[in-house]
Order: C-alpha cells, then sequence, then structure tokens
C-alpha cells in the first residue's frame, strides 16, 4: 500500500466538493472493501485517503422517500480533491469512480458544482 500520509487534502476549493449517492445491496463495509480492492488503498475510519482525493464512506442519513430518487440512496461518498491534483484529473478519477460502480451494478448520482462534466 501507498503511504498516504502526507498527502493533503484541499477543503479550500468548494467548487470541486462533490457527494455520491450510492444505492446497492451491499452493505457500507461491503461497498467500502468493493472500492479499496478497486483504488488499491486502504479504508480506515469511513475514510479512503489517496494522492488525488480524499472520500468518506457513509449511510446517508437524509433519506426521505423514494420519490427523492437519490436521496433515497443508501450510501454517501464525500469526495474532495488532494492539494496539487488539477481539477481535470480530479474529475477524471470521480468519473472512474462512477463508471467502476456502474459496473458493479450499483446506481449513482452525483451532487456536485460540475455534474455536466461527469458521465450520467
Amino acid at each position: 500500500m501507498v503511504d498516504t500520509q502526507s498527502y493533503t487534502p484541499n477543503y479550500e476549493d468548494e467548487q470541486l466538493y462533490c457527494t455520491i449517492f450510492v444505492n446497492t445491496q451491499l452493505s457500507c463495509d461491503e461497498l467500502a472493501e468493493l472500492l479499496c480492492q478497486h483504488l488499491q488503498t486502504d479504508y480506515r475510519f469511513h475514510m479512503i485517503k489517496m494522492s488525488f482525493l480524499l472520500m468518506f464512506i457513509d449511510k446517508n442519513d437524509n433519506i426521505y422517500d423514494e420519490s427523492d430518487t437519490c436521496l433515497y440512496y443508501p450510501y454517501r461518498l464525500e469526495i474532495c480533491p488532494m492539494i496539487g491534483i488539477s481539477r481535470d484529473q480530479y474529475i477524471s478519477k470521480i468519473n472512474e469512480l462512477l463508471l467502476f460502480l456502474q459496473n458493479q451494478n450499483c446506481q449513482v448520482a452525483s451532487d456536485c458544482n460540475f455534474e455536466k462534466e461527469l458521465l450520467s
């Protein structure tokens, strides 16, 4: 595994903050394990930390009813970029993540300022 201790999240650029809602039959831990295997990294304290992003995986506490579509999805991924990654690289990594999840039969919906640049 890669040493991720020196990576610093870029919390300052709110324009790049992204939430991905995930609908799957997997448990939260199984979803985290699936993501870790794909990203080849570790999962600690509901967090995946990589050279290009920081991701928190959690249950979606904002579930209302099925008519709210993505808000009904049981999990959410809160994602921010790391300092030093370009906007284009970061969005490319988010797209790769969305495609991976879709290929794993997960429904996904994003909530961010660059949604139009993401895969649907």
